[in-house]
């Protein structure tokens, strides 16, 4: 199946995710004990600071097209997903900040996040014009990040 949608809904929506990742970045930064995973949240929130600005150029850029692109999966449907989970996570019962075990289950969590992000923002590389595949590759080895932190943490 095909799904079509307009390069700037999703550079929208990408833009909202990292928009969640700041705030979830920052929220797990504050109830972090350790200094370590406190610094490395803050460093992500940067990351996602710089990937939102990237994806709201791309947005902005192709605004005034409706142009459309063909997507094997349903792109849109992914971030509209991790973006809920970040919420329930942000709001919910289990929010990073109520204890520290849940902190250290939410990073397992951003990882899960992050990878769909990078499973979203790898078919976009597949259709992007040339202009923004660099922006994307880069945003896409900075959202690697996270997940290799959290393996190197585990050691």
């Amino acid at each position: 199946m095909d799904y079509w949608f307009s390069v700037h809904v999703i550079a929208e929506l990408a833009a909202d995710m990292e928009a969640k990742g700041i705030a979830f970045y920052r929220r797990l930064q504050e109830a972090a004990s350790n200094t370590t995973i406190s610094d490395m949240c803050a460093f992500f929130a940067g990351q996602e600071q710089e990937h939102r600005a990237k994806f709201l150029a791309i947005a902005k850029a192709h605004r005034a097209s409706e142009r459309a692109l063909c997507y094997p999966v349903d792109v849109c449907g992914m971030l509209k997903a991790s973006m809920r989970e970040l919420e329930m996570l942000l709001d919910g019962e289990s929010s990073p900040a109520r204890s520290q075990t849940i902190a250290s289950d939410s990073l397992a969590v951003a990882v899960r996040v992050e990878e769909t992000a990078i499973s979203v923002y790898t078919k976009m590389t597949e259709t992007y014009t040339a202009s923004f595949s660099a922006v994307l590759a880069e945003v896409l080895e900075e959202e690697r990040r996270p997940a290799l932190a959290v393996e190197h943490l585990a050691d």
